[in-house]
């Protein structure tokens, strides 16, 4: 009987240094996130190139967030039972959740304007986006979507777990929004959306495709100077909306029910990372950087 009561202390004093760890590893992300948009936003540095720019924020996602995982998984946390696993989508499965990060622009603008609406605001007019580059597209689409889902559905997700499946779900969910810092409504709902394909799916691949595509759709959407077909309360616009929540609803079944192709396993698990593992990661790093500067 004691040894019990010993080990559930241990299970709970685990849990509080866990949930800790993921607190201050959030405000360290955001901290280092809030310090990058400062500096690009000081006058002296209006001048710097857009691709020098593009590459530092990469860096600063690549670090915040990709090593706030790293940290949070394989460093402070030692018991790596509790972290999502990675299940074995199928294809059909795989392809549904990209095409629901597609089809997530038309709610995500819905909502942008219902919010604006409510709050006695114009809706924001068309976005004068840059035409994508490689090294945008491979940030937005590559590096983003993993990091950020690594930290806020891999490692902050489960670190709050005990807090209960929605309640963990809301505060990371708000999280996610605030790091954006825009149309925090909208974010709050794609968030909230990630989480709950994470807890449905038992994959972390299914919010990283789905979050893969969303930022695909935007940045193609800018690229080509479409995005006023998703803001205001046009009849084009409303028609757009309308239809792609529909198809987004039908798709978000089939996303969700397609049969995965197998079994499960552990994201993180063992020891962490053996140094040919790190080799290997270093190495996709550095061919990312490299790629980043010369298409830059």
């Amino acid at each position: 009987m004691e040894k019990q009561r010993r080990k559930l202390n241990l299970v709970k004093a685990r849990r509080r240094v866990r949930m800790r760890s993921a607190l201050l590893l959030t405000l360290g992300a955001f901290a280092l996130t809030a310090l990058v948009r400062g500096l690009l936003s000081l006058p002296a540095l209006a001048a710097v190139p857009r691709g020098a720019a593009t590459l530092l924020e990469t860096a600063c996602t690549v670090l915040a967030f990709g090593g706030g995982a790293y940290l949070g998984l394989c460093v402070l946390d030692g018991d790596h039972r509790s972290i999502v696993p990675m299940r074995r989508l199928s294809r059909a499965q795989m392809r549904w959740l990209a095409l629901l990060g597609v089809l997530a622009v038309c709610p995500m603008a819905l909502i942008s304007d219902l919010t604006d609406a409510l709050r006695g605001m114009r809706a924001a007019g068309a976005s004068q986006a840059a035409a994508a580059n490689a090294a945008l597209l491979v940030k937005r689409v590559l590096i983003v979507p993993v990091c950020e889902e690594l930290f806020f559905r891999g490692y902050l997700l489960p670190a709050l777990s005990p807090q209960g499946r929605l309640r963990a779900s809301v505060i990371v969910s708000l999280c996610f929004a605030l790091m954006h810092g825009s149309a925090l409504t909208a974010h709050a709902a794609l968030g909230l959306l990630l989480c709950l394909l994470t807890i449905q799916t038992g994959s972390l691949l299914a919010p990283i495709l789905v979050h893969a595509g969303c930022n695909l759709a935007l940045t193609a959407l800018g690229a080509l100077g479409l995005s006023g077909l998703l803001m205001g309360w046009s009849l084009p616009a409303c028609i757009v909306k309308a239809t792609g929540c529909a198809a987004f609803a039908a798709v978000l079944k089939r996303a969700v029910t397609a049969r995965p192709a197998g079994g499960t396993f552990a994201l993180w698990e063992g020891e962490g990372l053996t140094k040919r593992e790190t080799a290997l990661l270093a190495s996709a790093a550095a061919l990312l950087l490299l790629s980043m500067i010369v298409g830059g």
